[in-house]
Parts: C-alpha cells; structure tokens; sequence
C-alpha cells in the first residue's frame, strides 16, 4: 500500500513538472517573431549530446549533424538541450518576411500594411498583428488628424486638432504654457522681502 502511495506520489510530481515546463514560454534572441516552449520539441537528456548552433544530435549515427533544409538549431536552444532543429516560422497572410530563416536563426517577419505587432511586455517576441486603428473612425472617431502613422510595432496617433503636437506619445496643444521656473519664484519673494523692509521703515518714522 505504501508503495502505491509513494508511486502516485511520485507520477504526480512528475506530471506537474513536465507541465510546468510546457508552460514555460520564452524568447530567444535569434527567434524575434515567436515565443518557445519546452513542449515544442523533445529535450537531450545528456548536455554532452548538445552539438552548438546550426546542428543536432542523431541518435541513429550518434553524432551532430547539420539541421535539414527549413529548419534551424540557435545557441540558446542548444544550451536548453532541444533535441532537433524547428521548422522554420512561415509568414500569414498579414505577414511579410523581413529576414530569412537560416541554419541558427528564424525567421523575421513584419506586419503588412494596416497592421502592426503591439509589444508585449512580458513575452516581447510573441505578439501577433492587430489591425491599425484609423483615424475618424471607431476609437478615434472625434480625432481626425493623423500625428504618427501606422507601421512596424507603433499603431497610429490621432489628435482632435492639427494644433497638437505629441509628447510622450500623448496629444497637447501648441500653445500650452510652460509651467513658472522656480527662479521666477524666487524673485517674486525677494520682492516682497524688500516692499515689507520698506514699509517697516516708513511706519518707525511716522511713529
């Protein structure tokens, strides 16, 4: 009975860490228009098996071999100990390529027009095309001025006056004055000092 226990115990934990570890999505430097997952493909159990980037371990010939046409093996993966190359990202039909998968690096691909890849905080590699938003129209239906246009990972601006300029990505007026420095502050009290000296002075005459 013990046994069985320890046994369940035992499938238990190792369930919860495998899924764990599919749930595990990060980025890697030479995948910049995806996320990975330790689900994506299997993983060596031996690091002396990792052969480097650009290369994978066949367990039939028992040596490295270079990654098949389409397919890619980058350092970090490599380092995670990924057992085979991934088949190279293919772009949708919102998508261009910008760079070309290689043996060590995958591919890069772009929004096309009228869309662009939001930045994701947390996992910057894994956003996907939104549409642009259009200026007059839906969000911004009372701001018809375009100030910034729609492209790479930057949807577009509207302001409500072509009077505006941006800061910080934030429509303001032209004309908006600048807040009083402090030394226009500090005049103002030395001015005072002096008019109180004076009056201090006048009344121990007349008294």
């Amino acid at each position: 009975m013990k046994q069985l226990i320890g046994i369940l115990l035992a499938s238990s934990v190792f369930t919860l860490f495998i899924r764990a570890q599919e749930n595990d999505r990060f980025c890697d430097p030479d995948v910049p228009s995806r996320s990975l997952t330790y689900k994506t493909t299997a993983m060596l159990l031996d690091s002396t098996q990792s052969c480097g980037a650009g290369q994978y371990f066949n367990q039939t010939q028992v040596k490295c071999l270079p990654c098949p046409s389409d397919t890619f093996m980058t350092k970090l993966m490599s380092e995670k100990r990924f057992a085979s190359c991934l088949p190279c990202l293919k772009s949708s039909w919102i998508e261009i390529q910008a760079e070309f998968c290689t043996e060590t690096r995958d591919t890069t691909v772009m929004c096309t027009n009228a869309y662009f890849r939001p930045r994701d905080v947390n996992l910057p590699c894994a956003s996907s095309c939104s549409r642009c938003e259009i200026c007059g129209a839906g969000t911004y239906l009372y701001q018809n001025y375009e100030f910034q246009k729609c492209q790479g990972y930057d949807d577009t601006i509207c302001c409500n006056s072509p009077d505006m300029k941006l800061v910080n990505r934030v429509c303001m007026l032209r004309n908006t004055p600048a807040p009083l420095k402090s030394e226009d502050n500090g005049s103002e009290r030395e001015y005072f000092k002096r008019y109180v000296v004076i009056i201090t002075l006048i009344l121990a005459l007349i008294l």
